[in-house]
């Protein structure tokens, strides 16, 4: 599955949003298109439904500070600018 879309012919919601995910200004950015692409997981993942492989547990055996400092991460936008 992909979608492709303009971001000039989103409403100021939508643009809104994607300025918080992307951490900058899209509006004077007329010829913007945001792309949403399925990426497929590979073809030797026999795993059931709802298992998932080992090393997805990057988090595991973290102390609760560490998953804090890990959450507080995540809140910074990112600055994709130059």
């Amino acid at each position: 599955m992909e979608t492709e879309r303009k971001v000039s012919e989103l409403d100021a919601q939508a643009r809104s949003l994607l300025e918080r995910v992307f951490g900058q200004d899209l509006a004077n950015e007329p010829n913007a298109i945001v792309v949403l692409k399925n990426v497929h997981a590979p073809s030797d993942s026999a795993n059931l439904p709802g298992d998932i492989p080992s090393w997805c547990d990057v988090l595991d055996g973290l102390s609760e500070e560490d998953l804090d400092d890990v959450n507080a991460m995540l809140q910074v936008p990112v600055r994709l600018s130059r």
